[in-house]
């Protein structure tokens, strides 16, 4: 529609025009690749992460218009009593180590979330256990999920109010991203995060809150840099798991804590383009 008729729209309402990412060299033709240069003529290109406003003024960024917008995601935050709480299981976590750790993965189970990035892992780690979480976009074996150590539990209905405090860390193995909500949801858990190198996290997150892990020329490499990732996680001493989700948490709000968010939306909303 925008593209179409934006010219028309335009001379009587502000459009925004939203998007998340550029998938993977445009696999799959998202929007990101298809209608940015079509639209930004005429409508703010809306965005919840750095790494797509970035992408877009590079690519885009010639064009006439009123330009890109980030508009940081909203997490529900834990309330101080409750993140205390998980932060005291986390240290009594770090002082029982076990031989067979426990590792959280939340997702859609589908292929652009990194499941053949998984199926090398868990063979690596035979004593280690992956228990996942999320849709599942055919079958476990379709995937290469078949190592006796990948055990899929269900969906969560509600992450905040989950449990987690039984897992030695959340394992994020995503091939592309804008800002993945299940990352900052997890920050309010006191869980150490293994996270693919992708989309905005880097916009909030820093390698002293979070591991990140590049992804490699193959997926024998990617799998390798993820396990290095995981025995670092399993190194660390208990003062430096809790000063790393402390500092995750930390991280996370003050880009995406409820009131950051009405800032954001005010600011970008409620004034013209030059106050944006």
């Amino acid at each position: 529609m925008v593209s179409k008729f934006g010219r028309a729209l335009s001379y009587k309402a502000r459009l925004y025009c939203a998007y998340f990412s550029l998938g993977v060299q445009g696999l799959g033709a998202p929007y990101g690749t298809r209608y940015p240069h079509r639209t930004l003529p005429f409508a703010y290109a809306l965005t919840d992460n750095v790494q797509m406003v970035n992408d877009l003024r590079r690519l885009w960024g010639a064009l006439p218009g009123p330009g890109v917008v980030e508009l940081p995601a909203r997490v529900e935050a834990a309330d101080e009593g409750t993140f205390l709480a998980r932060l005291e299981a986390r240290r009594l976590k770090a002082g029982q180590r076990s031989p067979q750790r426990r590792w959280l993965w939340v997702s859609r189970v589908e292929s652009f979330k990194g499941t053949s990035i998984l199926a090398k892992i868990a063979p690596t780690l035979p004593n280690d256990q992956f228990e996942l979480f999320g849709p599942i976009s055919g079958s476990l074996p379709d995937l290469g999920l078949t190592a006796p150590n990948i055990r899929h539990c269900g969906i969560l209905s509600d992450i905040a109010s989950s449990d987690f405090s039984t897992y030695d860390g959340f394992l994020f193995t995503s091939l592309f991203e804008g800002m993945p909500n299940v990352v900052l949801e997890m920050s309010q858990h006191a869980i150490p995060m293994a996270l693919a190198d992708v989309g905005g996290l880097r916009g909030t997150l820093s390698d002293a809150s979070v591991m990140f892990v590049r992804h490699g020329q193959t997926v024998e490499e990617s799998a390798a840099n993820y396990v290095s990732a995981l025995e670092g996680i399993g190194n660390l001493t208990t003062l430096e798991l809790l000063v790393m989700v402390e500092t995750a948490r930390a991280q996370v709000l003050r880009r995406h804590s409820p009131t950051a968010y009405h800032d954001n939306v005010a600011r970008i909303f409620s004034y013209g383009a030059s106050d944006v």
